[in-house]
């Protein structure tokens, strides 16, 4: 656990250095990825580590599967490995207004 004296979710990103590299996510494309997200979704990251983030939505989207699938485009674990359905991760994130990347 770390603590830093900061706002900024990017730079906390950043200073973790999370990434998905297992596919071909690095810091910095994660970080473009999140603030396209964001721009639309307005994230609040809640925790972050080496290989997962996740954030509150404060913006819901207007088609949750529609946002599943970008999520699952860019790390398919959450599926894959978790919720095994697209649509169960729309549900998910619509239920919980929380977006989590992890990559195994």
């Amino acid at each position: 656990m770390g603590v830093l004296k900061t706002t900024d979710k990017y730079s906390v990103l950043q200073q973790i250095g999370t990434d998905g590299i297992n596919y071909n996510i690095t810091n910095d494309s994660l970080i473009t990825i999140i603030k396209r997200f964001d721009k639309q979704y307005s994230l609040e990251l809640i925790g972050a580590s080496g290989d997962w983030c996740e954030f509150l939505i404060h913006k819901e989207p207007k088609n949750w599967l529609t946002f599943a699938k970008e999520i699952y485009k860019v790390c398919p674990d959450v599926v894959d490995q978790g919720t095994e359905t697209v649509e169960a991760l729309a549900g998910e994130m619509k239920k919980t207004k929380r977006l989590y990347f992890w990559w195994d």
